[in-house]
């Protein structure tokens, strides 16, 4: 799964659930779940969770890491390109939600991406957590996107690519050039003794 064909999934699947509008007796008709005395949302919340899980045999701890990368590249493309954040961080953080509690570690995903990203869509709907925490839960994300920003801004090559971010050709050289003359006397020395250029290097 990469970034591009999720948010093709998200963008041609707008949530199924809301056309139950809030009544709780055609989420359960939704879900499948038995009706009963009582309904409630977090009876509706969990079976969501669980047809998550369902829609992948093997691999869910694969699926988790997926997601991390795909979350992270998300960030990136976010803060480099302006690309929109919403729906699909949070669709994102669902979906890694309900596959974290399986105990299935195979490497291997055999499953419906698509039907799982869907189904993560329709929970957003139900129990959203908001953005608020974003950049306090995601901090290193972040800064580490913002400093290439800031690098590419003031002329340096960055290249963005699925789970990658690194300098362009010869960015690094001069990157390191720069360094050398800020830290650099005009006699030729380095101005503190305990900066050295081959730690850049």
């Amino acid at each position: 799964m990469d970034l591009t064909t999720f948010r093709q999934i998200v963008d041609r699947s707008p949530p199924a659930i809301k056309a139950c509008e809030e009544n709780l007796q055609h989420l359960y008709d939704y879900v499948g779940l038995e009706h009963g005395s009582s309904y409630t949302r977090s009876a509706v919340s969990k079976a969501l969770y669980a047809r998550i899980r369902d829609c992948f045999t093997s691999g869910h701890a694969a699926v988790l890491r997926a997601c991390q990368s795909l979350r992270t590249d998300l960030i990136r493309e976010h803060t480099l390109l302006n690309a929109p954040l919403d729906p699909y961080f949070e669709v994102l953080a669902h979906l890694r939600d309900a596959v974290r509690a399986d105990d299935n570690s195979r490497t291997t995903i055999e499953g419906d991406w698509d039907t799982a990203v869907r189904t993560a869509f329709d929970h957003v709907q139900i129990q959203s957590w908001g953005s608020e925490s974003r950049r306090t839960t995601y901090a290193r994300e972040f800064m580490v996107a913002e400093a290439a920003r800031a690098l590419r801004d003031a002329g340096y090559s960055i290249q963005l690519e699925p789970g990658k971010l690194s300098f362009g050709q010869g960015a690094e050289t001069a990157l390191v050039a720069t360094i050398e003359e800020l830290v650099v006397g005009a006699d030729g020395k380095l101005t503190h003794p305990c900066i050295s250029t081959a730690a850049f290097q």
